[in-house]
């Protein structure tokens, strides 16, 4: 049977050169002609789906970050205890933004990553959330602001990152992450085998 493959829409072809152009340059020289080049797109082009680069870079962001937030999710898929993919999920993407060269461009827009980041998961951490005190795993009171708390954690993933880019060493930032993120009224061995498990699963890779 012949596989028929999507055709990409030009707006898809200049948010993939938008992703293309990060990667490879970071900021300098992000413009609508450069981008619309990269795309084979002539430049009239960019403006019937974006008004600024600032809008075709928040685009680029909620792709990178849905992309990766697929493949975490696939990964989670069969992990029952909750708690450990909502710690797992946040320390791999942590790893790859201290690794990946093709995502630390993400790292030079703190406050969008964080708001986009934050919007694109807090659906799915506070259905885990839910599931976790369901479970009673953790008592109720875990579920109260946890946006709040969302929101949060969110922002000591970006300082994290921020922290390894000044020199840091990425095991004792990341150690540090896990110990933050970690829900408070856990009983402190669940909280230690947690901890351990994510990074020696992150090791052993």
């Amino acid at each position: 049977m012949q596989i028929i493959e999507k055709k990409l829409s030009s707006k898809d072809k200049l948010i993939d050169a938008a992703i293309t152009y990060l990667s490879e340059k970071g900021f300098n020289g992000f413009t609508a002609t450069k981008l619309t080049k990269s795309a084979n797109l002539g430049y009239g082009t960019f403006y019937k789906y974006f008004s600024s680069t600032e809008d075709v870079l928040e685009a680029a962001i909620k792709k990178t970050i849905s992309d990766r937030a697929i493949r975490i999710a696939e990964i989670n898929t069969q992990e029952k205890n909750k708690l450990i993919a909502f710690v797992r999920a946040v320390y791999t993407i942590f790893m790859d933004l201290c690794h990946d060269p093709s995502v630390q461009w993400l790292q030079e827009k703190p406050i969008y990553f964080c708001e986009i980041y934050y919007d694109l998961t807090i659906k799915y951490a506070k259905e885990d959330a839910e599931e976790v005190v369901k479970n009673n795993l953790l008592d109720e009171s875990y579920l109260d602001n946890y946006e709040i708390k969302h929101k949060l954690c969110v922002w000591n993933l970006c300082g994290s990152v921020g922290a390894v880019k000044q020199g840091e060493d990425y095991k004792v930032v990341g150690s540090e992450l896990i110990r933050m993120i970690m829900p408070q009224g856990l009983d402190k061995i669940e909280s230690n085998r947690i901890h351990k498990l994510v990074i020696d699963e992150a090791d052993n890779k």
